[in-house]
């Protein structure tokens, strides 16, 4: 999003590659980790598909929870998970191309052994991004993700989905999902 996380990951001396899909979120993005010299960031719409184009809905939340898919009933119906909070809308749209993290990786010349920890929170295309990391995968020693049990974003994975793609590449799951939504941290095994 917009980087709020750039000084933790600056305390612990990690190199950090910042990936946002919205050029109005990417602009504050850019300048937010400016001072950080081992961060950088790219203004990308990843899938599992490189040069396909997407409407890319903007949300009502600072943009927070924009995405390709339509809000699903977790989001936005009787089953809301957050029901005391501003009810989730989308108030615009905007066109994309996509690319893949292997191709991103590839055509930014970025060495991915210097990154070996993932995280993706990329409201319900999470599996998407997985799927067009076949090679980059490989060199992932642990990753955090966002999971749901249930309609987050429509046509999004359940987290038994990615649980078991990523075992498939070797990296199992540290616990069990705990909510309908959340994070979830796997180690290579």
């Amino acid at each position: 999003h917009r980087g709020s996380e750039a000084p933790i990951y600056d305390w612990f001396g990690k190199k950090v590659i910042w990936v946002e899909a919205n050029p109005k979120i990417y602009f504050d993005l850019e300048i937010n980790i400016k001072k950080y010299i081992n961060q950088k960031s790219f203004c990308y719409l990843i899938t599992d598909k490189t040069g396909e184009n997407y409407d890319f809905n903007i949300s009502n939340n600072d943009a927070a929870s924009s995405s390709i898919y339509e809000f699903g009933e977790l989001s936005v119906g009787n089953k809301n998970l957050w029901p005391n909070k501003k009810p989730l809308k989308f108030l615009d749209k905007i066109n994309l191309n996509s690319i893949t993290i292997d191709d991103l990786i590839e055509k930014n010349d970025i060495n991915i052994k210097l990154y070996d920890h993932w995280v993706m929170d990329l409201q319900g295309a999470e599996l998407l991004a997985l799927k067009g990391a076949k090679k980059s995968l490989a060199d992932c020693k642990s990753i955090s993700i966002e999971v749901s049990d249930g309609e987050v974003y429509k046509e999004g994975p359940n987290y038994m989905e990615i649980i078991n793609f990523l075992d498939a590449n070797n990296l199992k799951p540290t616990g069990k999902i705990n909510s309908k939504h959340t994070n979830l941290l796997f180690l290579r095994k």
